[in-house]
């Protein structure tokens, strides 16, 4: 358990068991740059594994899904102590694709309901969800922390072999995302594999690769990266220092509510990105519309690819990105946001 200070309004974060991205960003990071503000006024902000049966809560906060034994202890602190229940939340459960890998009973979906039914608050990591989640819901955004990246890598400079470096980051639930760059990645390597022609590009697939791109199929072209723990994230990243990221979002009721964790990393580890057109990415400055036709949406997608080899339009491109994720999506400029809403738990 982390703790601030004792004798205080008490606020729980509850750190679920299993270290993610989702678990850094909605309670590491803010009990991180929220403790010490609130702590010099009353407040003590706790993360933790699991509930304390023993102590006293203000407030508790939950993350994603919760089980109907922590919901009922939750409820009965709700009826007993006057403690207030929070569910945070950063994906649409109610609208997971057809085509996802995660799969969602009917019991689960019971689960998800009655949290919602029983929590005071929703705190939504992006405004469409919390739009649809209606008047419980409050947006409380993902936030990149400045230090984590030194203020931001700079872009790498031109590879001595003329080689750019592609990225993708994510899991196999983004499967039909990333599917979207499958025919202009295939046609900007096309010619080059087995015909000693050197390569124009290196694509890097963290944590997931499309079975068409496989590396035994293009070796000169494609490197897999498995997903490794949430500590050695930044490692990954540092080794493969890529010149561009790519951030495709399929067209879905799911990705409307997705929020922008991968192009602010993307950006932050010094890579120009071209992302999809779309709310989650509406603050990027390089973007593919979803709505074009399959043929000009992939040219389009290979037009801009070919664009950022070039270091002068990267580095354009990636200035535009990182002043707009410093001033409006870090820690250091709105940390007011969460603070004002865990203040709001305990008036």
């Amino acid at each position: 358990m982390f703790s601030s200070y004792d004798s205080m309004r008490r606020i729980l974060i509850q750190l679920p068991a299993e270290p993610s991205a989702s678990s850094y960003y909605r309670a590491m990071l803010p009990f991180r740059h929220c403790k010490k503000t609130l702590a010099s006024e009353g407040i003590e902000l706790v993360v933790a594994e699991g509930i304390f049966r023993g102590d006293h809560w203000d407030a508790i906060i939950a993350h994603r899904e919760v089980d109907i034994a922590y919901i009922q202890h939750i409820a009965s602190r709700q009826v007993t102590g006057g403690c207030k229940f929070v569910w945070d939340l950063d994906d649409d459960f109610w609208a997971i694709p057809e085509w996802s890998p995660v799969k969602y009973s009917a019991d689960r979906m019971d689960c998800i309901n009655l949290t919602f039914k029983v929590c005071d608050e929703v705190w939504a990591s992006t405004s469409p969800l919390a739009k649809k989640l209606g008047w419980k819901a409050k947006v409380l955004p993902n936030l990149i922390d400045l230090n984590d990246w030194g203020g931001g890598w700079m872009p790498p400079e031109e590879d001595e072999s003329g080689v750019t470096r592609v990225l993708w980051a994510g899991s196999n639930t983004h499967s039909r995302d990333v599917a979207i760059t499958v025919d202009p990645i295939l046609k900007s390597i096309s010619g080059d594999e087995g015909n000693h022609v050197a390569p124009k590009y290196h694509f890097h697939f963290f944590g997931y690769c499309p079975p068409d791109l496989m590396a035994n199929l293009f070796p000169n072209h494609i490197t897999y990266h498995p997903w490794v723990p949430l500590n050695e994230f930044h490692e990954v990243l540092w080794k493969i220092r890529p010149h561009i990221v790519l951030c495709p979002l399929a067209d879905c009721t799911f990705n409307e509510s997705k929020s922008n964790i991968r192009w602010m990393e993307g950006v932050m580890a010094g890579g120009a990105a071209i992302t999809s057109k779309c709310e989650s990415y509406k603050d990027a400055s390089n973007s593919v519309p979803q709505d074009s036709n399959v043929e000009t949406r992939n040219n389009t997608w290979l037009y801009k690819l070919n664009c950022l080899t070039f270091h002068h339009y990267r580095l354009q491109y990636w200035k535009d990105d990182k002043k707009s994720i410093v001033l409006n999506h870090t820690w250091q400029s709105k940390v007011n946001v969460w603070l004002d809403a865990f203040r709001g738990l305990v008036k």
